[in-house]
Formats: structure tokens, sequence, C-alpha cells
């Protein structure tokens, strides 16, 4: 009981001391009281405007359904699921080949109504909607890691 109780308080002091270190700048203040708002250097984001510089495109681009923008957006191997079996596509030109699959008008949707104050972030990276999408930063490239439709 009592390791049970010093690893509980261990963990509490990591989470403060960890919150403490993030970096204030990097915040998105949350929507509403269901969001918890983003941190985006949680996920180690390198810059809060060229986030938000690649999220404009994106919505831009796929409300255009510019799908060679897109492909060049997406982090390979892209996870997403095609008539509901889970899919790695591997390249740019499997990506536009499935396209329609990949961004349902469910995806769409979500993407054209998401604002920048509705993200949702974690170490896996920034949420979009419900999930439908996923932002991550590897190294210094910012992309699409997920799409769930």
């Amino acid at each position: 009981m009592k390791n049970q109780l010093l690893l509980f308080y261990f963990c509490v002091l990591m989470t403060l001391s960890y919150s403490s270190l993030a970096d204030e700048s990097m915040q998105i203040t949350p929507a509403n009281k269901k969001s918890s708002g983003c941190n985006l250097s949680v996920h180690g984001f390198k810059s809060r405007e060229s986030f938000f510089n690649f999220f404009s495109k994106f919505k831009a681009d796929l409300a255009k359904k510019d799908k060679v923008s897109i492909s060049k957006m997406i982090l390979y191997p892209l996870s997403t699921k095609i008539d509901n079996k889970k899919v790695q596509v591997t390249s740019k030109k499997e990506f536009i080949e499935k396209f329609d699959l990949i961004f349902t008008k469910k995806v769409i949707r979500a993407v054209s109504k998401h604002q920048v104050k509705d993200f949702f972030c974690n170490y896996q990276g920034a949420m979009i909607g419900d999930g439908e999408v996923w932002i991550k930063q590897r190294k210094a490239s910012i992309g699409i890691a997920t799409v769930l439709n």
C-alpha cells in the first residue's frame, strides 16, 4: 500500500513538473469545456506558426480536393481504413489513387468545420474533429499521419 501511494505521488509530481515545462506560447485555448485545449509542445511541434500554416493550407486544399498538394502533406505510411480494413498507404501515387476512399464526406466535413480552438493534443499528435485526422511532427516535418474515416 505504501509503495502504491509513493508511486501515485511520484506520478503526480512528474505530471506537474512536466506541465510546468511545457511552452505556454504553444498553447491553444480550448473552444469549450469539452476540450482541454492543446499544448503543441507536448507532442513536439516546433513552431505554433508553422503548425497553423500547415492546418490552414490543408483545410484549403481539402476544400478544393487538391489530391496532389495533400499527397505532399502526408507522413508516409499513412494509417487509414478502406472498406473497413486497416490499411497503410505507402506512396503519393497510392494516396492519389485512393484519395476518395480515404477522404470520405465525413472526414471532409470534420476538417471543414474544425477551427484552431478545437484542437486536442496528446503524445500522438494534434487531433481534428473526433479523431478523423491526426497531425504529427516527425523530425522537421509536420504532416498527416492518420485518417480515420
